[in-house]
């Protein structure tokens, strides 16, 4: 049966001070990363859950999606396409670039034959290896694509979503969690055991909890009920109120804050257990904490909000997918591959370095790779361009 299209309304005002974000989340993933290979103390981070940066990228994309297409005039064939123009070319650069720079040894599979090497290699140009809970596949070539792997199957979902959400959003949350919670009795009763680098070519329950798309659909979900409450009358009347409201600049300040320090708690909180049903947990409430941060910071009524507006934020925001992308790739030939590039330099300069450089070639890979590549796929296709 064919999927209906997604019924009109004139595209909406775009939210400046969400593009901007974006960089944080992204600058947080770098940082996180850069703790991994050593270039950050990791004990300076151990209070700090910064894998929320891909979750708050879900609840973001969610947002965004129903803020922009959950009443507009565009076919489910169009966006598609305009989702697959937007991730697919420079995801797909970033993962053939990874065996083109890199010694075998450094990326996986690292110890599979050929054949299957370029089976794995097909998967992740496909964008499905996070279907597959095993971390030679989902963690293989360029690691941080499995979190595209996951978007790409959001996408194939949202229209369906769109219309559940509509009819019975209390029913469509109850059957995502209950989705979610099925995930983790599997993980529970086959006893899968946790993410271990001498078990990479077995699946474990990182991979079902922390990968797997249906785990993480939650967060994107939330996005959507975000933007729902956002664009409908009750979320007009704040917003409003909000932008005459002359304390909305500290309300901004004390919802940043207040995330921060709620991060902290669930970080200290649930980490305790190394359980699937505590990392599911973790998604969900961080989530729905970030969807309550997406909506103040939308309705763009303080100071914060309208300091994300400046144009080398957005210009940052707008790069940063391929910071995303490409700052693995980076730190992998400069610390594992080449590390006599960062041995002259003092440490404390060392991260800085690598995330000058990821900024340089995100900003390269973003003007002469991502734009010209989106703009050539839709105007094959003459699909407008989307916000």
């Amino acid at each position: 049966m064919p999927v209906p299209a997604i019924v009109p309304r004139g595209r909406p005002p775009r939210l400046h001070a969400l593009t901007s974000l974006r960089f944080f989340a992204a600058l947080a993933i770098v940082i996180h990363h850069g703790a991994e290979f050593g270039l950050i103390p990791a004990a300076a981070l151990q209070r700090v859950d910064l894998s929320q940066g891909v979750t708050f990228f879900f609840v973001l994309s969610g947002f965004v999606l129903t803020y922009t297409y959950g009443e507009g005039p565009l076919a489910v064939r169009r966006f598609y396409w305009s989702r697959l123009a937007r991730i697919w070319p420079a995801a797909a650069v970033s993962i053939l670039l990874v065996p083109l720079l890199l010694p075998r040894v450094l990326f996986l599979p690292s110890g599979a034959d050929g054949w299957h090497s370029f089976g794995v290699l097909l998967l992740c140009l496909l964008l499905l290896q996070a279907m597959v809970p095993i971390p030679d596949f989902y963690f293989a070539f360029n690691a941080v694509t499995w979190s595209v792997s996951v978007e790409a199957v959001f996408y194939l979902l949202f229209p369906l979503l769109l219309l559940a959400l509509r009819r019975h959003w209390q029913l469509s949350l109850a059957l995502v969690a209950l989705l979610g919670l099925a995930l983790v009795w599997l993980a529970t009763g086959f006893q899968l055991q946790d993410f271990s680098a001498n078990r990479l070519d077995s699946p474990g329950w990182h991979g079902l909890i922390y990968i797997h798309p249906l785990a993480r659909l939650g967060e994107f979900v939330l996005g959507m009920l975000a933007a729902r409450l956002f664009v409908s009358p009750v979320g007009g009347i704040w917003r409003a109120r909000l932008k005459r409201w002359r304390w909305s600049g500290w309300l901004e300040v004390v919802g940043v804050m207040g995330l921060f320090l709620f991060n902290v708690g669930l970080q200290s909180l649930l980490l305790r257990w190394s359980i699937p049903l505590s990392l599911l947990l973790r998604h969900w409430l961080g989530a729905a904490g970030l969807a309550g941060l997406i909506l103040v910071l939308a309705c763009e009524g303080g100071g914060l909000s309208r300091g994300l507006r400046w144009s080398p934020l957005l210009l940052l925001g707008e790069i940063s997918y391929s910071l995303y992308l490409f700052h693995r790739l980076v730190l992998q030939i400069v610390v594992n591959a080449h590390p006599m590039v960062l041995a002259w330099m003092p440490a404390v300069l060392r991260f800085p370095a690598v995330l000058l450089a990821s900024l340089v070639i995100s900003f390269a890979a973003w003007n002469w790779l991502e734009k010209p590549a989106r703009l050539y796929w839709l105007q094959a296709k003459r699909v407008q361009l989307p916000r």
